[in-house]
């Protein structure tokens, strides 16, 4: 499957761009213009040095180099170009296709129709990724139904794909075709058995209550989680297995479990993962080990307003009338307190 370096329109995820164009405080008078695009001798000139006589492909092409730079406005102009030269130039609708959402003249309407086209005219072999990304755009357009079909067809030609199958479960899920969804999981597990498939159908199984699968899957999550893995979920999927133990009254289970995550935790996370084994602890009325852990994750965060609040409670259960009192005023009074300092 291709992987989304030139995805395109509003269905899918764009890069993050600090957005400082929109402040509340601007007068009324401000105008915001968007950067100007370039023109196609500009465009010709970066990715296409040369005096000869240049043709639809050498366009098309030229039109890809620019896609691969994430420069998607030189490539639309000259994926333009191409398609003007040659209307038959399938890998040209593809590229325009591809582009047009992120270029200053994006149109999704116009991305399907420019996909169709390079479908239609044969772009072998990335026929299954123009599927692809008209199920992302479809989706985004709310039409799930077409989605779901462009899926199937991208899966026809590349069924050893299983993102094309992780991708059409989440849109079985959204319309509650469970069943079918789960048959989508499956396979993607089977073609890639690692953590991270793992935890995608670990996370449908909870959804759908099917709690015995989820913990199972979870615990596969962190099994085969390798150390050099970009994303870890090791100890999320193991806050999830003392979720659902809790879930099962199974309050000694989950306090095992968070402890083993506490081990291999970061620093952004052990306040939380503290106060979720303080919260176990209170359920089964171990009072003062509840307060250690939410003390503990004070000290970790001493602005996390919900430890105080939870302290607070169990203070009150052993009767630290006090103590307690001084918790809800301090959880009372961060919960008021603005989120962003304002600027002075």
């Amino acid at each position: 499957m291709l992987v989304c370096v030139i995805a395109c329109c509003s269905a899918c995820t764009p890069e993050p761009v600090e957005d400082t164009s929109r402040q509340d405080s601007a007068p009324a008078e401000t105008i915001f213009l968007d950067a100007p695009k370039p023109s196609l001798k500009e465009a010709t000139s970066k990715y296409l040095p040369s005096e000869k006589s240049l043709t639809s492909l050498d366009y098309s092409k030229a039109s890809e180099k620019a896609a691969e730079q994430r420069d998607y406005d030189a490539a639309y102009i000259l994926a333009d170009k191409a398609v003007a030269l040659d209307p038959q130039n399938g890998r040209a609708y593809y590229t325009r296709g591809r582009c047009r959402c992120y270029a200053v003249v994006g149109d999704d309407g116009a991305a399907i129709n420019d996909l169709q086209k390079a479908i239609a005219i044969g772009i072998d072999p990335d026929a299954d990724n123009a599927y692809e990304y008209l199920a992302r755009l479809y989706d985004a357009r709310k039409q799930p139904a077409k989605a779901i079909q462009a899926l199937t067809e991208a899966i026809k030609i590349n069924p050893g794909d299983p993102g094309y199958y992780k991708i059409r479960a989440s849109l079985q899920v959204e319309r509650g075709a469970y069943g079918e969804a789960e048959k989508d999981f499956d396979q993607a597990v089977k073609l890639n058995p690692k953590s991270l498939t793992y935890f995608t159908r670990a996370q449908f199984f909870e959804k759908v209550k099917n709690y015995d699968a989820a913990l199972k899957d979870y615990e596969y999550v962190i099994k085969l989680e390798q150390p050099d893995e970009k994303i870890s979920k090791r100890v999320l999927a193991q806050k999830h297995r003392a979720e659902i133990f809790a879930l099962k009254n199974k309050h000694l289970e989950a306090i095992r479990e968070l402890t083993d995550a506490l081990k291999a935790r970061t620093n952004d996370d052990e306040d939380e993962l503290l106060w979720l084994r303080g919260q176990r602890y209170a359920q089964l009325k171990m009072y003062e080990k509840a307060i250690a852990d939410y003390t503990s994750a004070i000290d970790s965060a001493p602005e996390f307003a919900g430890a105080y609040k939870s302290r607070s409670a169990a203070y009150e259960k052993i009767g630290k009338t006090e103590l307690a009192q001084k918790d809800r005023l301090k959880a009372q009074k961060l919960q008021e307190e603005p989120a962003i300092t304002p600027l002075r």
